[in-house]
């Protein structure tokens, strides 16, 4: 797994984008990356909603910053974490997959083993994901994301 620390940057838009993500086999990752949703969004954070998304391209902060949209403005999401980074699109869109699943309460959909969902309760904050994992645009060429975006107050 790769843990990358470095800074934080705002985007145009006033929206803090990490660069810190897990990358890996999704089985090996998985709980990891619910236990890094868990922590941030736990009921002492402030974020009242959130949003996984995956973006791609060669550059991570490039990627991101093309995900904010209106619908994210207009939520007013302030932080966009990274989660999981690959370059298989495939892994990627799992990874969204199972982690919409569970929070939408749907993980005998997710085709996930049921032990990388035991321990994770659901944060107290809102799941804003409409599509149920993958309803996204296509990717382009490169890297894939998968990301946290979320308001904090």
């Amino acid at each position: 797994m790769k843990m990358d620390l470095h800074r934080s940057s705002a985007a145009p838009d006033g929206i803090w984008i990490t660069n810190e993500y897990f990358s890996g086999h999704l089985h090996q990752t998985l709980p990891s990356v619910f236990r890094s949703i868990a922590t941030i969004c736990n009921s002492n954070s402030g974020v009242s909603d959130f949003y996984i998304g995956v973006a791609s391209g060669i550059d991570y902060f490039e990627a991101l910053k093309s995900r904010i949209d209106a619908r994210k403005i207009a939520w007013g999401v302030t932080h966009m974490y990274l989660l999981y980074g690959s370059s298989s699109e495939r892994y990627t869109r799992a990874m969204e997959h199972a982690i919409e699943a569970h929070f939408s309460g749907k993980e005998q959909r997710a085709n996930i083993r049921p032990e990388a969902f035991s321990g994770f309760n659901h944060p107290p904050a809102t799941f804003r994901n409409a599509t149920g994992g993958g309803g996204g645009r296509r990717g382009q060429s490169g890297n894939y994301f998968l990301y946290l975006a979320f308001r904090k107050a």
